[in-house]
């Protein structure tokens, strides 16, 4: 039975990753007025929400590896590295074909940089999986992966500001997640009302002003910013999963991952779109594209299932009652 909580707090996850990829593309299309806080509230959604997907992943680490090591590895191959390479070469492919009117342009020769040098929102995928390797050398051993966690992230600072050094900032919040383990809900459910949410949200707004212009996102510094963010969905998600809210928010936590490596391409697609349409207003545009960025890739998604249980079905054999 799939734990529904999760899967909202996925959902909630998503819809924030789409909007702050929406708002990075107005601003660098210079279609946001001046008087938009851009810079304020792109440090404050980023400090916390891409560290949630990386708890998230991390939660279910060492029941994978329970399973087998050859399973564990087959699962990672099929669920990360062939989306990464798949979905970063049609990305890639819409961007060249598309050059004129993207705001970051791309040449067929980046792509065999793939296996170093991710494009666009790919280094997530590519992030995971390394941290995932590291999980898989350590061999079930919690204190190992978190002990290599915090190394990774006091080292970071003497890397150069890379993909590599984000990767390393990210491990804490992965092993913090291999540590909570599958029932993350039954800890949310104890602290799961008003003053708990109150204090988180009072804690967290003190410590992104605490790290604003002093610390990067992802930094040891702004490690409690992301622990309060990230309590606040969590709270919020779990009142969440015991309304009719539950249904949206989990049909989009259970496809987060098809909405994530599609919703550049519809976001941007929409905003070019409204753009060449005459569409000028800065929070339509916000808006649209938020939710065109999450709802086409679900569309898509569902599409695609429907698709893949139809081929599986038609090379089913029919079951008779004879036997041969």
């Amino acid at each position: 039975m799939r734990n529904t909580f999760l899967d909202c707090t996925r959902g909630l996850g998503i819809w924030l990753v789409v909007f702050g990829h929406v708002e990075r593309g107005l601003s660098d299309a210079h279609l946001l007025p001046a008087n938009y806080p851009f810079a304020q509230i792109d440090f404050t959604l980023y400090t916390f929400h891409m560290p949630l997907f990386f708890l998230l992943a991390g939660l279910y680490v060492w029941p994978a590896l329970e399973k087998g090591r050859g399973s564990f590895i087959g699962s990672k191959f099929m669920s990360i590295v062939v989306p990464y390479f798949v979905w970063s070469i049609i990305q890639g492919g819409v961007q060249i074909a598309m050059a004129h009117s993207t705001n970051h342009s791309l040449a067929l020769s980046d792509w065999p940089k793939l296996f170093y040098a991710p494009i666009g929102q790919f280094w997530f995928l590519y992030a995971l999986m390394i941290w995932q390797l590291v999980a898989f050398a350590c061999g079930r051993r919690g204190p190992a992966l978190m002990v290599i966690a915090v190394l990774a992230l006091a080292f970071s600072t003497a890397v150069p500001d890379s993909i590599f050094s984000t990767t390393m900032k990210m491990g804490v919040f992965f092993a913090a997640g291999a540590a909570i383990g599958p029932r993350l809900d039954r800890h949310i459910a104890s602290i799961a009302h008003w003053k708990s949410f109150v204090i988180c949200c009072v804690a967290f707004g003190l410590a992104v002003r605490a790290i604003w212009n002093v610390a990067p996102v992802y930094s040891w510094q702004a490690l409690p910013a992301a622990i309060f963010g990230m309590g606040i969905i969590m709270i919020v998600c779990y009142w969440a999963n015991r309304t009719p809210a539950k249904a949206p928010l989990a049909l989009c936590g259970q496809r987060s991952m098809d909405i994530y490596v599609m919703h550049i391409m519809a976001a941007a697609g929409i905003r070019i779109v409204l753009t060449k349409a005459g569409v000028e207003n800065a929070y339509a545009l916000l808006l649209i594209g938020t939710a065109v960025g999450v709802v086409l890739p679900l569309g898509v998604s569902q599409a695609l299932q429907r698709t893949r249980g139809v081929i599986r079905g038609a090379f089913r054999a029919p079951r008779t009652g004879a036997q041969s």
